[in-house]
């Protein structure tokens, strides 16, 4: 039974006078662990699930299963239709989305190389970046998946996709009496990394943190931060005022700054679905069709991001993660950015650097986020590179980089063109004024 034939199943089993909405998904995944620098494990998953959301009256009730035979189906359908004699009203509920034309035409997100992959060809490409390190790797994560979903509802929409997803996480160390740390990661939908690169900066970053010393006293100048660490920073924070829900409930940061000045004028923020990325699709997962929209342009906040429940639905109602494809089903529908762009400026990382005085790029941050609710961080620095008058002079470490992301938003200084799409971010290397490094 194919993932439509789910939805028709579920729909059919509830009865022509319910109201019923169905998110079924097929995922087959193989991944490739490392483990002190040798595959240690190759595991090959498939997946099938059906979520299920029931309407009576005002009330809105839901169930999820995975999905090995036809009773499954029959026992999430008696599940959801259970829960809508103890659930209250909920005047919020607007009801399902009615069947539309998609707004994009076909994506460039699914990778036929990966339909059918072998666990042998992606272990031989995770020992590729092993090899290309040329340094410990104490522990790596290679993953693809083939992705199909369908929505369907009782208001008419079906619609179905498919998609590819690649999730790398690598960490190495040199085998030295200070073996330092360091990590790369890599988010997209088609196998088209390069492995060697991917192994070299591994290297290099290791060999930074090993190189570094504490930071002492305070320093003061630009903070370069690269895609790596600026994507959740970005997510926790602007991610988290765009959100719709937040506006609704009075949480969002930007809630009635619509038309106003939120960030310095060299910031435009596109939620933007045609660049590929791993949530990438024409429809959301509500059945809504998805859409390119600009949120902040030029510094001045255009618009927010909503599902189905929170408001009119830009199609950005998600079930699915961007790092990991299994389980989405179990999820309930949330507010996420497909595909969340900072649109790139001019010159790479070492134009950035060479227009830098004084300050420091960040490496590695511990845990890089912001507060979603007022954007404040402090930071633990594991490994940055200080600059003077336009060159990398040496590395520190055990530092605390202390801001705002709203207000570092307003003070963007310069905005790299070396876009990287980490998860459902897209962005480039960012240097800011008027954050701090304190040291011991």
């Amino acid at each position: 039974m194919d993932i439509r034939q789910i939805n028709d199943a579920a729909i059919r089993m509830a009865g022509p006078d319910q109201g019923m909405e169905c998110y079924s998904v097929l995922c087959e995944t193989v991944s490739v662990y490392v483990d002190d620098s040798k595959v240690s494990l190759v595991e090959h998953k498939t997946e099938k699930g059906l979520a299920i959301q029931v309407l009576q009256g005002a009330r809105l009730c839901a169930a999820s299963s995975t999905v090995n035979e036809e009773r499954d189906i029959r026992r999430c359908v008696d599940r959801a239709m259970a829960a809508t004699k103890l659930a209250p009203d909920d005047p919020r509920v607007r009801g399902f989305v009615p069947p539309r034309s998609p707004s994009l035409p076909e994506l460039n997100v699914n990778d036929r190389r990966i339909h059918g992959m072998e666990a042998g060809e992606l272990a031989s490409l995770a020992m590729q970046i092993v090899e290309g390190c040329d340094a410990k790797v104490p522990r790596g994560l290679l993953r693809a998946s083939r992705i199909e979903t369908a929505v369907s509802n009782t208001m008419g929409t079906d619609v179905w996709s498919e998609s590819t997803a690649v999730y790398a996480h690598f960490t190495s160390m040199l085998d030295d009496p200070s073996p330092g740390e360091g990590t790369e990661s890599y988010h997209g939908t088609h196998l088209d990394f390069d492995p060697s690169r991917l192994g070299g900066s591994l290297r290099a970053k290791a060999r930074h943190s090993a190189q570094a010393r504490n930071q002492k006293g305070r320093l003061q100048g630009l903070v370069i931060i690269p895609p790596s660490e600026l994507g959740d920073m970005l997510l926790s924070s602007a991610g988290s005022a765009l959100n719709g829900e937040n506006v609704v409930n009075g949480r969002s940061h930007w809630r009635g700054s619509l038309g106003q000045d939120v960030a310095s004028p060299e910031v435009t923020l596109v939620d933007d679905p045609r660049i590929p990325g791993p949530l990438c699709s024409r429809f959301d997962d509500e059945g809504t069709p998805a859409k390119a929209k600009t949120l902040v342009q030029a510094g001045v906040l255009q618009s927010f991001l909503y599902d189905n429940y929170n408001g009119d639905s830009t199609g950005n109602g998600m079930r699915r993660s961007a790092s990991d494809a299994q389980g989405s089903y179990n999820h309930a529908v949330s507010i996420k950015a497909m595909n969340l762009c900072l649109l790139p400026g001019r010159g790479g990382v070492e134009d950035l650097i060479s227009q830098t005085d004084q300050g420091i790029l960040v490496e590695k941050f511990a845990w890089p986020e912001a507060d979603p609710f007022t954007g404040r961080f402090a930071l633990e620095v594991r490994c940055g590179l200080v600059i003077r008058k336009g060159e990398v002079v040496g590395s520190v470490k055990n530092a605390l980089l202390t801001g705002n992301m709203f207000d570092a938003l307003k003070q963007v200084e310069s905005i790299g063109a070396d876009t990287v799409c980490t998860g459902n971010v897209s962005i480039p290397t960012v240097s800011f004024r008027g954050m701090e490094l304190v040291g011991n």
